[in-house]
């Protein structure tokens, strides 16, 4: 009778480890499923939002060229583009950041890191602020 309650406690322990391990393994799995479903979802808004902020720009440049605004067009084209100089320039300053854009920056913008004349007007940021008319 002895021998009969020790191996019924026995497998009962067994049974509580391994439905314990499996409820940790399944949880372990499902968490891991939930978070990258959520920083996916999370990339997939912010990507979006700057999209959006991307094509209100173009849509407005097209826009003034549509109508004959050149200079207004222009001013738009200059403004975005000395904001992401300006940010290429911050993430190249950065050793974390730069291994990863470096190379694409000498093949396809080298102006961004030796300083050469840019193709466009470069409008310099004051108090946070860039203005078609602060060409300095």
């Amino acid at each position: 009778m002895k021998i009969f309650m020790m191996k019924k406690k026995l497998i009962l322990v067994v049974v509580l480890i391994v439905s314990h391990v499996a409820f940790f393994i399944g949880g372990d799995i499902r968490g891991k499923h939930l978070a990258m479903n959520y920083v996916a979802t999370e990339a997939q808004k912010a990507e979006a939002e700057t999209a959006l902020g991307l094509y209100m720009i173009y849509r407005d440049i097209v826009k003034n060229i549509k109508n004959g605004k050149s200079e207004s067009a222009i001013c738009s084209a200059s403004l975005e583009a000395s904001e992401y100089y300006d940010d290429i320039k911050t993430c190249l300053s950065n050793n974390e950041c730069n291994s990863s854009l470096i190379e694409k920056v000498q093949k396809i913008a080298p102006e961004v890191l030796n300083n050469s004349s840019l193709e466009f007007n470069y409008l310099k940021s004051k108090n946070g602020i860039r203005r078609c008319e602060d060409k300095s």
